[in-house]
């Protein structure tokens, strides 16, 4: 049984290899070798001129450290939350509806998690489209985004 066992787990490790890792891999040499000059459309051999055109822009650097500002601000307020949402309900986090409200969102993948987020809070996402059935905001326009906002 076990010889078996192992012959379906290496099955499973190839699907998954087959499926999720080599096709990442290819993409990622793929647009590795493009962005050198190496193949693609327009291919003229190894020049390094596409990097050092991106990273000789001022704007790249100003979006690489807005990104890690908010990267260090969410981190910060989801541990500082966090911990003290723990604390402050030590009991009552192993089971009831509070317990599935707060580990609900381990279970989706971050991507998923960003997209529901997204949908949910943006000028033409549910919360203001309820916000609005409610009466309470008179005009889509009234409802102030708290993402894709000029603070980031």
């Amino acid at each position: 049984m076990s010889s078996r066992k192992s012959a379906v787990g290496a099955l499973g490790l190839a699907l998954f290899l087959a499926v999720a890792i080599v096709p990442i891999g290819a993409s990622l040499l793929y647009a590795g070798l493009y962005s050198l000059g190496l193949t693609g459309l327009l291919n003229r051999g190894f020049t390094l001129e596409a990097w050092q055109r991106v990273l000789g822009e001022r704007e790249v650097w100003a979006s690489l450290a807005l990104s890690v500002g908010v990267a260090l601000a969410v981190v910060a307020l989801a541990a500082s939350g966090g911990l003290a949402l723990a604390l402050a309900l030590r009991g009552r986090l192993d089971r009831g509806p509070l317990s599935y409200a707060l580990y609900l969102p381990l279970a989706l993948p971050w991507t998923v998690a960003a997209f529901v987020t997204f949908q949910l809070l943006t000028g033409g996402g549910l919360l203001p489209r309820l916000l609005l059935r409610l009466g309470m905001i008179a005009d889509p326009a009234a409802y102030a985004a708290p993402v894709q906002d000029r603070w980031a």
